[in-house]
């Protein structure tokens, strides 16, 4: 069945707040997508000079809309002062006041947007992870209505190439070196068991192979980890053991034929796994999740490509913490960074930390993010450079939720923290890659109590 969203494009409002310091081989559609291209950002101004154009935006009705406004250059030799209604020094805007979450927030300068698209509206759709292939092209995976995976291509530029749908499980994603991509999910099974189910396309969307691995026991079991490294995909999953717990699940699979080459089962000593994720480090693998037996813990292991545990490192939240790891990336310095989530509405659960584990495994840094704000709840964790670039959303005093992309240095030291207003009053980020062009994001904007869009941009590197 295909599933076909709407697509609604929009000029994206900028608040910047900076922050001190059955068959598991058939089902699935695939159709090449055409019409309008995403709504477009604008150039960042020079010093004492702002601009904003708008580009004519289609959608799939066809109407269009176009605004622009411009000011002038103000040449000044005293300091701005942010609140005067007059852009000046490195102010990027002036809105007349120093009121928070309006769009121009003390005058800080603006991440540059360079397009962003929305997608659904009628139905719960969420994004849940984002790849960038050597030629630019971009997928992003995610559900509809809960339970129906999507992966769409997009080019460069944000417009899609193509689409897939198919009624499995929440997706995972890893570019292949010919542009494709590997995917992973879950496919359920008639007797209430579900199978780990993974699937290699082209980069023109056809099927290349298909693997699939049913559960031995009723619960669900999904490739919730995919990553390509050489010849080799490596796939995680955290595969039902009982009622209340399960097994870390480690397999890798022939990148060209998809045959199983070996597979790991592991209990982390008996504590369970919530949830299981992974990461590239070279030519091993960096797995990472959290316990279900210890929601404050998150833990992290290096396997071999040979299928050898190389390592298990944990570190447990001072804060309750809610669940563990949610995002990881490894620094050219070594340093595994893992995003350890916390807040979702309630004060008691804002324990977000970005956690660095040294090579040997001790704890080189664990800063608290974003502590100013009411709540800060992390996704991915992307490498840009020697910095760690981490997204989640965040609530702002004003209760409006808004994608939160903080910047760390290789030593845990915050660069900056900054907040991006969507289309709704309720959106945020929980997947970032990079990109030759910038950052992709990718997340969600609540409409109404049913309708949630995708949320994807294309940001400038921060």
């Amino acid at each position: 069945m295909l599933v076909r969203h709407g697509i609604v494009l929009f000029v994206l409002s900028l608040a910047c707040t900076p922050i001190d310091a059955g068959d598991p081989t058939s089902g699935g559609t695939s159709v090449g997508e055409t019409g309008a291209g995403p709504s477009t950002g604008v150039d960042m101004p020079t010093s004492g000079e702002t601009t904003i154009s708008g580009e004519p935006t289609t959608g799939e009705s066809g109407t269009s809309s176009e605004s622009s406004s411009s000011g002038s250059t103000v040449a000044t030799s005293v300091e701005p002062i942010c609140g005067d209604g007059v852009v000046e020094g490195d102010e990027a805007c002036d809105d007349g006041n120093r009121d928070p979450d309006d769009g121009c927030d003390l005058c800080a300068a603006a991440l540059f947007v360079r397009w962003s698209v929305e997608f659904g509206g009628q139905k719960p759709d969420y994004p849940t992870a984002v790849a960038v292939a050597g030629d630019g092209g971009i997928y992003v995976g995610g559900v509809t209505n809960y339970d129906t995976l999507v992966v769409r291509k997009f080019d460069s530029a944000g417009a899609v190439v193509w689409m897939w749908s198919g009624e499995f499980g929440v997706p995972s994603l890893a570019a292949t070196p010919d542009g494709g991509v590997v995917v992973g999910g879950s496919l359920p099974m008639m007797d209430q068991t579900s199978a780990t189910w993974v699937r290699r396309f082209t980069g023109d969307g056809d099927e290349v192979w298909t693997f699939s691995e049913p559960g031995e026991v009723p619960g669900y079991a999904s490739a919730s980890g995919v990553e390509v490294l050489g010849d080799a995909v490596f796939v995680t999953s955290a595969e039902p053991m009982d009622g209340m717990t399960s097994k870390l699940g480690v397999r890798r699979l022939d990148l060209a034929s998809g045959a199983e080459v070996w597979q790991q089962e592991y209990d982390n000593d008996g504590l369970g796994v919530a949830y299981s994720n992974s990461a590239p480090d070279g030519d091993h693998l960096v797995v990472f999740g959290d316990l279900a037996a210890d929601m404050n813990a998150v833990f992290v292991q290096r396997w071999d490509a040979s299928g050898a545990l190389l390592s298990t490192w944990t570190w447990s939240s001072p804060e309750w913490a809610y669940n563990g790891g949610h995002g990881a990336a490894v620094l050219p310095d070594g340093t595994t960074v893992v995003a350890a989530p916390g807040g979702v509405q309630a004060p008691e659960f804002d324990g977000s930390h970005l956690v660095g584990f040294a090579e040997d495994g001790t704890i080189a840094w664990a800063p608290k993010i974003a502590e100013s704000w009411d709540t800060a709840v992390l996704g991915g964790v992307a490498v840009d450079g020697t910095r760690a670039l981490v997204v989640g959303r965040a609530n702002l005093p004003s209760s409006q939720v808004v994608g939160l992309l903080a910047v760390y240095s290789a030593d845990g030291v915050e660069q900056s923290v900054r907040s991006v207003a969507g289309s709704s009053f309720n959106c945020g980020f929980e997947d970032i890659a990079t990109h030759p062009d910038g950052v992709i994001v990718i997340g969600y904007c609540q409409k109404d109590q049913t309708g949630v869009d995708w949320w994807v941009s294309m940001l400038e590197s921060p």
